[in-house]
């Protein structure tokens, strides 16, 4: 008994979790030579980005056709309002012909929308299943480099390592595919709808410029918003993390649960679980 306190203390002392423990050289990079923490960091995403360098071209790729897929928006935006503006038109013949004309661009800008939407989702599909992969089988090795008395803690039991292996690690997907999509398919929409307004009217364009900081500002807020609406999603994760070490566990003594009748009682713990995270 003396030996797992010690080892429990000893592991609480030194174990690091492990979605941190996935490169020791990432957090020596925090510090200086002199121990000091650093003030500028490289930031989480480039770190999980750093992990899907072998995808490089998928992620390319995908980033080229969601920018062209954000620059479609604004492209069919203006390609309707000109067919709709074809109903003013005072020549017939011109009419005529640019009606003609339209529709067909319109199909056009449509198709090639799809291909690149369909191009997106397989590349970052791609990259982020190999991400998933390799941070995986990182994950598992930074489990397995563990001392034993780390795996004597409750919160380092067999079903909580499963279920963070299983779902923290897909979360992580989504850093590299989704996000870079987003953003670049942000960053051709804007350039793209700039390009038009001040085409067609540089003083309008000034005009509605002068709103983006109203725009920044509420996505400032959103993103404070969505920052802590992720803190409660860190603690639900928790307690899956042992409702998973709950079932684990009577799933592997299932003999022993049914011959001492405890099914009702690890089914009402396991339900006590799930029902904290929806309070």
């Amino acid at each position: 008994m003396i030996i797992v306190n010690y080892r429990q203390k000893r592991a609480s002392a030194t174990a690091v979790d492990i979605e941190s423990e996935i490169d020791e050289h990432e957090v020596l990079d925090d510090y200086d030579n002199d121990g000091k923490r650093k003030r500028w960091r490289l930031p989480f995403m480039l770190k999980i980005l750093k992990y899907n360098a072998p995808e490089w071209y998928f992620i390319i790729l995908g980033s080229i056709a969601s920018s062209i897929l954000g620059a479609t928006q604004p492209i069919l935006g203006l390609l309707l309002a000109q067919m709709y503006a074809q109903f003013a038109q005072p020549n017939l013949k011109k009419q005529e012909h640019d009606v003609r004309i339209y529709p067909v661009t319109i199909i056009c800008t449509g198709i090639i929308s799809g291909i690149c939407q369909l191009a997106t989702s397989l590349s970052f599909a791609k990259s982020g299943g190999e991400l998933t992969a390799r941070m995986r089988k990182l994950t598992l090795a930074a489990i397995l480099r563990q001392e034993i008395g780390w795996f004597d803690l409750e919160r380092n039991r067999a079903g909580a390592l499963i279920t963070r292996l299983s779902s923290d690690v897909s979360a992580m997907k989504g850093w590299t595919g989704i996000t870079i999509g987003i953003i670049a398919q942000a960053i051709g929409g804007v350039v793209t709808a700039v390009v038009i307004a001040f085409l067609n009217s540089w003083k309008l364009a000034f005009t509605v410029l002068c709103f983006v900081p109203f725009l920044i500002a509420t996505g400032v807020l959103n993103g404070q918003k969505l920052r802590k609406a992720g803190q409660t999603t860190r603690k639900e994760s928790v307690l899956e993390e042992k409702g998973g070490a709950c079932a684990n566990e009577a799933i592997d003594n299932i003999r022993t649960v049914v011959a001492l009748c405890q099914e009702k009682r690890f089914i009402r713990q396991y339900e006590m679980t799930f029902d904290k995270a929806f309070r």
